[in-house]
């Protein structure tokens, strides 16, 4: 599955909603992603460590028009399974690292005044 990213930005709800956990976070914001092919779209929120510096998910849920299926397709895993499949796959990809390349392409983006044609980050 090839994720291509659509959008992420720094939203000071989400750093909140973390302060208020007590997760100490230095920023904190959301990603989404796609796959164009068949439709599918993947967002999650994220944060900052403050003491490790890194790019972590947030310990709520990821959102997705996605619903996973049994192998035989016959019945649905339910929301929760399918959540919880898809943080694992997630946690897999290399999405802080590309994550951080697009917060800071948004940043210089944000400052430009020329429009430049840009190709979409991808996933594998």
């Amino acid at each position: 599955m090839r994720l291509v990213h659509l959008h992420s930005g720094e939203d000071p709800s989400v750093k909140g909603m973390l302060d208020g956990l007590c997760i100490p976070c230095r920023q904190a914001g959301y990603t989404e992603w796609w796959v164009p092919a068949i439709h599918l779209s993947i967002g999650w929120d994220w944060y900052v460590d403050t003491l490790t510096m890194q790019l972590r998910m947030a310990p709520w849920e990821v959102r997705s028009n996605v619903m996973l299926v049994t192998v035989d397709a016959l019945a649905d895993l339910g929301a929760k399974a399918s959540e919880y499949l898809l943080r694992q796959h997630l946690s897999n990809l290399s999405w802080p690292q590309q994550l951080a390349v697009e917060l800071v392409h948004g940043a210089s983006h944000l400052k430009q005044t020329a429009a430049a044609v840009t190709l979409p980050s991808v996933l594998h």
